[in-house]
Parts: C-alpha cells; sequence; structure tokens
C-alpha cells in the first residue's frame, strides 16, 4: 500500500492513547543498594542534572554537593555503582493546566527523580555493550563544553552549546527568557535544519570525489548517524534523521522517495518506543513543522507563486501557531521575520562550532581555532541582540499572551486546514456539514457554562481559590506565594481579575499577593477593617498600584449576576491582638446560586464561630465548605457545621505539613456529620461546578480532583 504509513500511525497513535490512559505504573519512592547504571549528561539535561540509566529504572541525577571534577568525568558518560541511591516519581501537576514534571520525563523516556551521595558512587571500568551508543555524543558534547569554555565567554558558549547540540543548560535565565519571548527559542531546538547544516559540506566533498552517485548518498549516512548520537537521539533529530536516511537510501537504489510515508511511519515508530512521547512538545513541533513543509507549503507556492522564498516558513508558522498556543500559552508574531535574519547567523554558527571541534582535535589547530571563536562570538552576539530585541518589542508586534488556549480549538483548526488543502471535493461537502455542527455545539456550550465554577487550588499550606461567578472572575486569597500563582490562573483562561477577596493578612493567605496585582491587577480588592499588619501592608500595596480597596462589614453583600456573595466577619475580634485573634477575625464568604451555594472561610476558629452563630444560622443548608483554618482541631466545630449542614467539605492544606493538620477529631466530625471530604494534599487542586454540568445531566454539583 503506498500510504500504509498513515495507517500505521493511526494504530500507534491509539495504542499510544490507550497506553497513556491505562499506565498505573508504582509511583512510589524507595532505595536500591549496590544499583548500577550509565550516567551522562543529556543535552535536555539542566543545570545540576545528569541522567542515569539502568536495566530497570532510569531517572534524572541531581549533582549539588558534588565536585566539579566529579560533575565533569560523569557528563562524559560513565558506568558507575551506587552503595545507596533513592528513587522518586517526578513531580506531578497538583493544580489543572500546569506544569507535569512527571510525564516530561516519561516523553524523555525516564521514570525517575534520583539522589545520591557522591561518596556512596564508585566510577567502574567496563561500560555494557548496551550503553555504547550513549558514548560518543556525551564523549563529544563533553568535550566541546570544556573547550568552548577556554576560547569563548560563558554567553557565547551557552549560545553556542544550544544551537549545536540542544544542550541549553549553560545559557543564562535572561538570555534563555530572550530567545523564549522573541521567538527564536527554535534555534536551539535541534532539528531537521541542523540536519541541513551539518550535511552540507560533506555533501560539496563528496560531490567534488570521483565517488559514484549511490556511494556518495549512503556516505552521507555516517555523519548523519553520528549527529544522531551527538542530539542524544532526541524526537525531533530522530524524525529528521530517519526521513534523510530514508531519501538517501532510495536515491542510492534509484527509487523515488515517498516523504510522506516516510514522515509517518517515523512517528509512528517513535510512539510504538515511548507512547509517552506524544506529549512531548518538540516531538509535536518537529511533526508539524514537517506537515507544513510537506502538505502546505506546495499549495501555498501555487497560490503565492512570487513569495516562492518566505512559502516554507509562513506553512509552518500556519501550522505551529494554534499548538504553540496550547502548549505554551504565548506567540511571537515577530518570531517569523526575526527567523528569516536568524537563520543563516545560526546556520554558521552551527557549522562553524562542528569546524571549530574538528580542529581543536588537531595539535596544530590552536591559532585556528582563536580565529573561529572570534566569529563565532561575534554571531552569538548578534543573536543575543536579535533576541533582545525581539523580547522588547510590544504586543501585539512581540510576545502575545493567549491563556487557557483550548484542545478543541485546536482540533478544530487543524480539521480545518485538513478540509481546506488536503481533502476531495466531495470530502468537503461531508467535512463542511460537520465543521458547521461543531460550531453550533461549541456556541451552545459557551451559552451553558455553569453558573458557578470554584477552583480551590493546591498552594500548599495556605489557601487560594479561583471564583468564576455568572461572568465574573475573582480570587480568594492567594496561598503563601510558594507556587507560581499566575501559572495555574493562565492555565485557566485568566487574564484578568473582576476582584481580590482577602480573609486575613497571614502569610498563607496572602503571600502570593504581589504577582497577582502585578500580572492581574484586580478591579477591586474586598477585605475587612481590621487593622491588623498583614491588611494594613495590603492596603499600602494596593494604594501604590492605584487598586480600588472596598472594606465590608458582617454580612455585606455583592451582587455578582445571579450570585449573591455575602460576607461574614466576626468585627468583635477587630483590633485585638495575637495570632488567634486574627485568625477569629477572618473575612468569610458565601456564594449563593439557583443550584448551590459555597461557604469559604479563612482561619476561623472555635470562639470566631461562635460569635458567627447568628450569620451561620441564616445560611442552612449550604452545599459546599471550605473548611476553615485547613482543618485544625479548634476550627469546624458542631457549632458551624449544624447550622450549615453542608454536603461536602474541602480542606486546603499542605502535603505532610508540620502543623499536623488536618486534625483526626476534624475528620472524624465531618464524617459523623456525613459529608464527603476532598483534601488538595491528597488530590491536589480540587474544581467545583454548580449550575449546568453539560447538557444531559441534570444540572447540580459536581467535584473533581486534579490527580
Amino acid at each position: 500500500m503506498k500510504r500504509i504509513g498513515i495507517w500505521v500511525l493511526l494504530a500507534a497513535l491509539a495504542i499510544s492513547m490507550i497506553y497513556i490512559g491505562s499506565d498505573r505504573r508504582q509511583k512510589h519512592s524507595f532505595e536500591e543498594e549496590n544499583w548500577c547504571g550509565f550516567v551522562y549528561r543529556a543535552p535536555w539535561n539542566s543545570s545540576h542534572q545528569l541522567t542515569v540509566l539502568g536495566t530497570r529504572y532510569s531517572g534524572v541525577l541531581w549533582t549539588q554537593g558534588y565536585s566539579a571534577a566529579m560533575i565533569a568525568k560523569l557528563e562524559g558518560g560513565c558506568y558507575v555503582s551506587f552503595d545507596q541511591i533513592e528513587f522518586k516519581p517526578g513531580k506531578e501537576n497538583r493544580n489543572p493546566g500546569t506544569f507535569n514534571y512527571r510525564t516530561y520525563l516519561k516523553s524523555r523516556k525516564v521514570d525517575y527523580v534520583c539522589s545520591a551521595k557522591e561518596a556512596d558512587l564508585q566510577i567502574l571500568d567496563k561500560i555494557p555493550i548496551r550503553y555504547w551508543c550513549r558514548i560518543p555524543g556525551s564523549v563529544f558534547r563533553s568535550y566541546l563544553k570544556q573547550n568552548l569554555e577556554k576560547y569563548m565567554t560563558s554567553e557565547s558558549f551557552g549560545l553556542l552549546l544550544g544551537v549545536m547540540t540542544g544542550d541549553t543548560g549553560s545559557l543564562s535565565d535572561t538570555d534563555s527568557l530572550a530567545f523564549r519571548t522573541s521567538g527564536l527559542s527554535h534555534l536551539m531546538a535541534v532539528s531537521g535544519t541542523h540536519v541541513v547544516y551539518i550535511l552540507y559540506p560533506f555533501r560539496k566533498m563528496f560531490q567534488k570525489s570521483r565517488l559514484c552517485y549511490k556511494v556518495r548518498n549512503l556516505l552521507l549516512i555516517i555523519p548523519l548517524l553520528f549527529f544522531w548520537g551527538i542530539a542524544d537521539y532526541t524526537p525531533s533529530v530522530t524524525r529528521a534523521v530517519w526521513m534523510t536516511a530514508g531519501v538517501l537510501v532510495a536515491r542510492a537504489l534509484e527509487r523515488p522517495p515517498d516523504p510522506i510515508n516516510m514522515l509517518t511511519l517515523s512517528a509512528a515508530l517513535q510512539m510504538l518506543y515511548n507512547p509517552y512521547v506524544l506529549i512531548n512538545s518538540s516531538f509535536l513541533m518537529s511533526y508539524g513543522a514537517a506537515c507544513g513543509i510537506y502538505w502546505i507549503a506546495p499549495v501555498l507556492a501555487k497560490m503565492m507563486p512570487r513569495l516562492k522564498m518566505l512559502v516554507a516558513g509562513i506553512s509552518v508558522q500556519v501550522l505551529l501557531t494554534p499548538l504553540m498556543l496550547y502548549l505554551f500559552g504565548t506567540v511571537s508574531l515577530c518570531g517569523m521575520f526575526l527567523t528569516l535574519l536568524a537563520s543563516v547567523p545560526a546556520g554558521v554558527l552551527c557549522g562553524g562550532g562542528y569546524l571549530f571541534a574538528l580542529l581543536s582535535f588537531l595539535p596544530s589547530g590552536t591559532i585556528v581555532c582563536q580565529w573561529i571563536a572570534y566569529l563565532l562570538h561575534a554571531l552569538s552576539k548578534f543573536l543575543l541582540w536579535l533576541a533582545m530585541v525581539g523580547a522588547r518589542l510590544p504586543a501585539p508586534i512581540g510576545q502575545i499572551r493567549i491563556a487557557g488556549f483550548a484542545l478543541w480549538f485546536v482540533v478544530f483548526f487543524y480539521a480545518l486546514i485538513l478540509f481546506l488543502f488536503l481533502l476531495p471535493k466531495w470530502w468537503k461537502r461531508i467535512y463542511a456539514g460537520a465543521m458547521g455542527t461543531l460550531v453550533v455545539l461549541s456556541l451552545f456550550s459557551y451559552f451553558t457554562t455553569p453558573l458557578l465554577r470554584v477552583l480551590v487550588i493546591d498552594v500548599g499550606q495556605g489557601n487560594a481559590a479561583l471564583v468564576r461567578a455568572d461572568g465574573y472572575v475573582g480570587l480568594v486569597d492567594t496561598g503563601d506565594g510558594s507556587i507560581d500563582l499566575t501559572e495555574v490562573l493562565y492555565a485557566q483562561s485568566v487574564t484578568s481579575l473582576d476582584f481580590l477577596i482577602l480573609t486575613h493578612g497571614h502569610s498563607d493567605h496572602i503571600g502570593g499577593l504581589s504577582s497577582v496585582l502585578d500580572t492581574f491587577s484586580p478591579k477591586v480588592i474586598y477585605m475587612s477593617e481590621n487593622q491588623e499588619n498583614g491588611l494594613m501592608d495590603v492596603r499600602r500595596l494596593a494604594e501604590k498600584d492605584g487598586i480600588f480597596v472596598c472594606p465590608v462589614s458582617n454580612y455585606a453583600q455583592v451582587q455578582l449576576g445571579s450570585v449573591v456573595a455575602t460576607f461574614i466577619v466576626a468585627e468583635e475580634f477587630f483590633h485585638k491582638q495575637g495570632e488567634s485573634a486574627e485568625n477569629n477575625a477572618s473575612l468569610n464568604v458565601h456564594f449563593d446560586s439557583s443550584y448551590g451555594s459555597i461557604l469559604l472561610c479563612g482561619d476561623l476558629e472555635t470562639e470566631g464561630e461562635k460569635a458567627l452563630r447568628a450569620s451561620f444560622s441564616r445560611l442552612s443548608n449550604t452545599d459546599i465548605l471550605l473548611v476553615p483554618h485547613h482543618g485544625s482541631k479548634n476550627g469546624c466545630t458542631e457549632n458551624l457545621l449544624s447550622n450549615i449542614l453542608p454536603e461536602y467539605a474541602i480542606i486546603s492544606v499542605g502535603l505532610q505539613n508540620a502543623y499536623g493538620h488536618p486534625a483526626q477529631e476534624t475528620i472524624a466530625r465531618l464524617e459523623d456529620y456525613g459529608i464527603q471530604v476532598y483534601r488538595t494534599d491528597t488530590g491536589g487542586g480540587i474544581s467545583i461546578t454548580v449550575g449546568a454540568v453539560n447538557w444531559f445531566r441534570k444540572r447540580g454539583i459536581e467535584i473533581c480532583q486534579t490527580l
């Protein structure tokens, strides 16, 4: 079959999705004694991080505390024995939509995070055969890094190392951010373009030789395979190498190459080898770019014959923009223009870097290496300057951030591209009807959004809740600042806040305030009139930023569309000193809708609950309770529970916290009342939906957790 690759790809895609969905491998930590493995530095490793491969387990080894000499030796690839080594699973995303380190490691064919002392490490002489394929690349990268440090400045050699091998661990955070913001970070994502850079001098050299056409093509596979090892067999390079090798073999056999078949077979084989590669961004971007070149570019070339030089870049940009928005939430409109300026210097930088590496092996190449280093340094400076300029351009010319780009829109976009460019006319009629139906269903979904949605964010030992109330978006508390709250809000499609409610001024509730004010600029801050130090600092900070602060009293109400927000606070504890008094003076807020209600409490304690008995009795039959004071033993008394009679209880608490929260007495009390309990420490962020759950189910309350 001419297009067998497409059918194999569909089968591999189905198998990969089933595998990822049903993967239930062990996730606990464990220790191993006298464990052996191959340690080296992979291009995707960050600073102080190495990859360790064993027969049963693989992971990333953190090297903090290791000597510089030992790290340099391990980077080149060593087979080592550990007297004792600990394996831990990577950190999962504890809030919906945020970065999941565990799945990222699995997409790199790595399962664990390892830690071991240098004193427990012993380098062995003999390396097993199964690791030999890793040795040439790791040795070359280590040698290249050491030589570049001798001849070039830190910023120049960090960029050169990234362009040549994809290793950005030596690039400063400032420079790395500039390349991401300007849309030029793909220059250090080693891919098919680098294969062109690498093979170009060999093509020219073989063309001038007397070798026959077939032999020349087969000989090009040798540097191709060597570069594959240098890039450590990353998904994007694997695609480029397999496809290029297929073309070279086809030419040698005097057969017409079929790039579409090779593209689909390459993707299928990678997914069958590692199903988690399906969620690897470099894999998706690489194959997306290739699809643009092979499928979209020929059509655009016919439509725009005068812009043939730009067709490939436009095709790639058209296909990758929705994917970039979904994966990263940002896109740079100036990135395509800057890429045109940066492509040639990057190619020279890559080729010159490998020439530098080749000459540095020769005893008499020192002087030539110095002159090449000057050229490489100048090119690196130019690319850094270009990235800095692109990073400073304002939106919409520069970087545009679009939070929470929906997956359904990405699918719809690619289906539309398929409909416009690839399918025959009779299929287009069917697809036109399908796309129209999808648009209608999407609009229907938009107009049947839940009346009230609350995400209790897992911020560790603290409180933060994102509230969407009938079109209004707000935040209740900001956690202690230990997690990037802006990342969570962007993942939830939040770009601005209509309101911010602060229960009280303790650090575990307002620690993340500064970043929220700077990034989302809430229109109003609701807080009590208590004069505690933390709240006074908030007032000063809000006044500095020009944000209106609205003081609220007990049982004050705010109308948020058809949702009513009622504030409850024990004002008799105002102006009293002590942490307990500040806890009891916490501002509590009750959101009530026609389909259900939720009460979000601060750090209210027993005395405060008694003082608010009359207020709580007016909130009978509250459906969901955010348990006061993280479930401590002096909160959530029978007085509170008997008045509001909640059906569900949410406890925002840190994993293995030092306070012992939640208390066993509190859990037992909630269970005695028949209340279903959800905890952020055991399940991550908690999503609460009140109103239209979906089109087919009865409207009501639905609660689900991230983990």
